[in-house]
């Protein structure tokens, strides 16, 4: 980026920091900014009679004296002479001779248009309009204006006109700027109605520039400007560069200690001259402090090689000896200062699990992150605790970089509130600690049963059989249904496969029945924390995760829905063993599955057959060693799997989860 634009960036930002008519060097009126509300005639107008009087209508009363015609223009190919009068909110633009037939006219209102208290228009307000049917390309107004004087050497310059245009026709050939010897060098760039030229090099100063327009400038219609416009200004003189603006600001307080110091210039600098030497750091006793200089753009930059030290005064220097690109030298040493805060305790960031978090899993690892490095030997069992209630949890307690962790020595416990807490003993590396404790609090997740069931290479069917899978009506099978040994499917359709095909005694489903009679097996074998429910009866009852055997070897769930609750961890795994008899749901009957609980974690061994009444509603994986039978509408989310005997089913619908 070039001085130009390095400049106009730091204009916009200070410009934007300021509120209202934030273009003005007035004390503005809260809540009023000036502005051109409507005009006569209005903006894009044809036929406009020859003997018009224009007007001007302000959103508020404007100071007179600012009503004239250096602020109020109406041209054709220049500027016509007329009368400007002014009262009330309206200004009004009286043209000395009638306008002219079929010619386009634009008005410009500058922001030399100004409020009783010196609030300005904020941008020049440009319409346009014609004494004929249509309205041709003009140039509205440039910047720097015609005549202008002092223009400032890294200037970019500007052509608005009052209508877009084909930015493409406005280039090197038809756009111009010449310093009386030649054409200089620069870029284009365009915005609305306002193309922009960024000469290539600074403008010398004290010279005569002609801008000039040529009728190969058109509007998106290809319709050319009428002539060419042309334009002149005269630049500044050279003046020295100034340092514009520095970061941390002059007399900044409380100033990040690892701040990078930065100072801006008026002008595109020497790189050369700006270096160690002439850019200084020092402390308020003028010890230098050790950093690396770079510039680049406008900005030179100073980064210290340490971070500052907190509660101290420093002093910025740039050196007098610092040269623009034409070799002018600042003309005093510009100093500004700055203090760092003072010392300030470490505090916790944040902490994972985060305060009053839920369903946190038993086998977590703490940690806690810190503003500020830490000393390390300070962050160990004594300053970082866990707490059950009033019981210690021993867990190893490290530190690296700014976290500390701490990973219990066996899993929590399921579903319980635990406390976290890191001591104010806990100090950085100035030997301060904590303010006070940081406590938290956190409640690992719900009991997760026992380890699910693995289907393998059964996974892929919602119905397998031994014998025969028979069907009734429009029943829906999500996922592939199998047959093995044996060779009888029917029933589809009118029975139908979604997500899945009809495989019978091919390689997958032979492969996929010794699946299941391992995972059968798995299922019927385990014995750990095993929970035995006396009756059989599920009907009416709310079940943690877990391994559940039915005493007389039967389950049945009848007379009321049944209620999985995996009390927030969707790994929950429940095993449900009928070693040699039967799981009957009666009809209607709902298992319902709450707080996370999923059919797929569901699995039900069970030892001869299963019946699903009609219109239940049944979830999980059904592992039968014989037969299962899904009665009129009954649904199950899950699996039918058998390993003998017949899958039945009538209209039912069968969603592999």
């Amino acid at each position: 980026m070039n001085t130009r634009n390095i400049i106009a960036s730091i204009t916009l930002v200070m410009v934007v920091l300021f509120a209202g008519c934030k273009k003005d060097t007035y004390k503005e009126i809260e809540g009023f900014c000036p502005k051109v509300i409507s005009t006569d005639p209005t903006n894009g107008s044809v036929s406009v009679p020859l003997n018009k009087v224009i007007t001007i209508t302000f959103n508020g009363e404007m100071n007179p004296l600012t009503m004239n015609s250096n602020t109020i223009t109406i041209s054709d190919s220049a500027a016509i002479s007329g009368v400007v009068t002014y009262s009330g909110v309206t200004a009004t633009f009286t043209p000395t001779n009638p306008l002219k037939d079929n010619t386009t006219y634009t008005g410009v209102v500058k922001t030399s248009a100004k409020d009783p208290i010196g609030n300005a228009l904020q941008e020049n307000y440009i319409w346009t309009f014609s004494t004929g049917t249509t309205i041709t390309p003009m140039v509205a107004s440039t910047d720097p204006y015609d005549t202008e004087v002092e223009v400032a050497l890294n200037k970019t310059i500007t052509a608005t006109f009052n209508m877009p245009m084909d930015f493409t026709t406005l280039n090197n050939s038809t756009f111009t700027i010449n310093d009386g010897i030649s054409n200089i060098a620069g870029s284009f760039s365009d915005t609305g109605n306002t193309v922009f030229f960024n000469p290539s090099l600074d403008l010398k100063p004290k010279t005569l520039y002609t801008g000039t327009i040529t009728t190969g400038a058109k509007n998106l219609a290809g319709v050319a400007i009428l002539s060419n416009y042309t334009w002149k200004f005269t630049t500044d003189s050279i003046r020295p560069p100034t340092v514009i603006l520095t970061n941390p600001l002059n007399l900044a307080t409380n100033v990040q200690l690892d701040i990078t110091i930065t100072a801006n210039f008026s002008t595109g600098m020497l790189p050369s001259s700006i270096d160690e030497f002439s850019f200084l750091l020092t402390d308020s006793l003028f010890v230098p402090i050790v950093g690396a200089v770079s510039y680049s753009g406008t900005t030179a930059t100073f980064n210290p090689d340490v971070d500052l030290l907190p509660n101290k005064k420093y002093i910025a220097t740039i050196k007098n000896t610092v040269k623009n690109l034409a070799g002018i030298n600042m003309v005093n040493d510009y100093v500004w200062s700055f203090k760092t805060p003072g010392a300030v305790p470490p505090t916790v960031t944040s902490t994972d699990p985060y305060d009053t978090e839920i369903n946190v899993k038993v086998n977590k690892t703490l940690s806690a992150t810190f503003s500020q490095l830490m000393n390390g030997t300070t962050i160990n069992n004594l300053t970082f605790l866990l707490e059950e209630g009033v019981n210690p949890i021993a867990g190893a307690v490290n530190y690296s970089g700014f976290t500390a962790t701490f990973n219990p020595d066996v899993d929590l416990k399921p579903n319980t509130l635990y406390k976290a807490t890191i001591k104010t003993s806990a100090k950085n590396l100035s030997g301060l600690g904590l303010v006070q404790d940081k406590i938290w609090t956190f409640t690992t997740t719900g009991p997760s049963g026992p380890l699910g069931v693995d289907l393998d290479c059964v996974e892929d069917y919602a119905v397998i059989a031994g014998s025969a899978v028979t069907n009734t009506g429009a029943s829906i099978v999500d996922g592939d249904l199998g047959l093995s040994p044996g060779s009888s499917v029917s029933g589809f359709p009118p029975g139908t496969i979604v997500n899945g095909s009809i495989r019978i005694n091919d390689t997958k489903t032979n492969d996929a029945k010794l699946c299941l009679t391992a995972a059968y097996n798995d299922a019927a074998g385990r014995t750990l924390d095993v929970i035995v429910v006396s009756d059989g009866q599920l009907g009416g009852k709310t079940f943690a995760p877990g391994l559940y055997q039915s005493a007389p070897g039967s389950f049945e769930i009848t007379g009321s829905d049944f209620i999985l609750d995996a009390k927030g961890n969707v790994d929950a795994v429940w095993i449900f063993q009928m070693p040699s008899s039967t799981l009957t749901v009666g009809n209607g009957i709902k298992v319902t599955l709450i707080n996370g609980a999923q059919a797929k974690n569901i699995y039900w061994q069970v030892g001869t057959s299963a019946t699903i009444g009609t219109t239940a509603e049944m979830k999980g994986n059904i592992l039968a060693d014989q037969s299962i039978t899904l009665q009129t509408g009954a649904t199950l989310i899950g699996r039918a799997l058998t390993r003998i005997a017949a899958v039945t089913l009538d209209d039912n619908a069968v969603t592999k989860p």
